[in-house]
């Protein structure tokens, strides 16, 4: 099957996120215990990349098909009733995504036009928002996969996600 995006995107956006918030906050501590003087905008980096790693995280989960749901009930149900309310499942995720991606670039449009900056680095907020707009898209396209995969195993047993 032909995928949308490439596998290992969100893995490669999670590490670097991470070994840039380990990085930072390293920098931080030695500044701070050996320097003696505390970096002002290190902490604000840090919460701006965590954020984004939040937002990748999703569709990350998504591709794993690790999301959050009850699938206990749905075992005990026949195999064609089992994969019609994976299918839905999946059709919900896409038009809850769908929506989030719209809302996300109108906050990220008004947060543009606002000119609002960050309080210690100076970065304008639009970057922070669009954090939301990535993980949005991500997962849609993440969901588009599974749909399409899920389609193309039409007689194979449901799967978890």
């Amino acid at each position: 099957m032909k995928k949308i995006l490439p596998d290992k995107l969100e893995e490669l956006l999670l590490v670097f996120f991470l070994g840039m918030m380990t990085i930072v906050l390293g920098m931080q501590i030695v500044s701070r215990y050996i320097v003696g003087n505390s970096l002002s905008w290190s902490e604000e980096l840090v919460r701006y990349l965590f954020i984004w790693s939040a937002f990748i995280g999703v569709p990350y989960c998504i591709k794993l098909g690790s999301s959050l749901k009850v699938l206990k009930f749905i075992e005990f149900l026949p195999m064609r009733l089992q994969k019609t309310i994976l299918f839905i499942d999946r059709i919900i995720l896409f038009l809850f995504f769908m929506l989030m991606l719209y809302f996300s670039i109108m906050v990220v449009r008004e947060s543009f036009v606002s000119g609002q900056t960050s309080p210690a680095l100076g970065v304008p907020i639009w970057l922070v928002y669009l954090s939301v707009v990535v993980g949005s898209f991500l997962s849609v396209c993440r969901v588009v996969e599974k749909i399409i995969e899920s389609a193309n195993n039409v007689d194979s047993k449901a799967d978890s996600f």
